[in-house]
């Protein structure tokens, strides 16, 4: 049992001192349009209309805080985007998503640490970027050409560059999204907590460090008492 909880101890030393610098990622199926909870969908919002680039400014959705230069868009009528060139709904998706214009960043807040992040990322592109943060630090950084197998070509009507995408194993306060280009949208944000079991975890390795650091003192005092 000892040597048990000793492995233990060892493990979550190993874990508190070596940074999470990378996330599990997995892109759901097609078609898959949300998933987790809460969820924000912006459909609260009231939708810009079609053709603007004004921001839709801060606002509360799904538990988190968003503020930027994201536009709340639903698409106009058919053939409207091809020239105007400024953002496409997701495959599949005709509810109101989020938009970012090239040069543009939305960031998103969350009162309590998470560990998994989802969004249904439209038209997948090079230039657009996720960066997680903890305390005001860079914990990860990804961009549109980093999420495999999806392909980032911008496609707006193709499974290949549009799908559900969760971010998992990090430990985030807020994500920034941005974009260097014409255009990041996407929909259906979520996050998740720590799972109970991980804190129980890490609660029995602190309780396992502290067992040992006290068994080594009292032979200490035995030995010294002995001498």
């Amino acid at each position: 049992m000892k040597k048990v909880l000793g492995a233990l101890a060892s493990m979550l030393v190993l874990a508190i001192h070596t940074p999470a610098d990378a996330a599990v990622i997995t892109v759901l199926d097609p078609g898959v349009l949300s998933n987790g909870s809460p969820v924000a969908t912006f459909e609260s919002q009231t939708q810009t209309p079609y053709g603007s680039t004004t921001p839709t400014g801060s606002f509360i959705d799904g538990g988190a805080s968003f503020s930027g230069s994201g536009i709340v868009m639903r698409n106009g009528p058919a053939g409207d985007q091809p020239s105007l060139g400024l953002y496409a709904e997701p495959f599949h998706d005709t509810s109101n998503y989020l938009a970012l214009l090239g040069g543009g960043s939305e960031t998103i807040s969350f009162s309590t640490v998470k560990d998994a992040f989802g969004l249904y990322w439209g038209s997948l592109d090079p230039y657009n970027t996720v960066d997680f943060f903890r305390n005001n630090v860079l914990v990860v950084s990804y961009t549109g050409a980093q999420i495999a197998p999806l392909i980032a070509n911008g496609g707006q009507g193709s499974d290949n560059s549009n799908r559900y995408v969760i971010f998992s194993g990090l430990r985030f306060d807020r994500v920034v999204l941005s974009s260097g280009g014409n255009s990041f949208e996407f929909d259906n944000v979520a996050a998740a907590a720590p799972e109970l079991a991980s804190w129980a975890l890490m609660l029995l390795g602190f309780a396992t460090i502290g067992f040992a650091a006290y068994r080594r003192s009292q032979r200490s005092s035995e030995a010294a008492s002995s001498a």
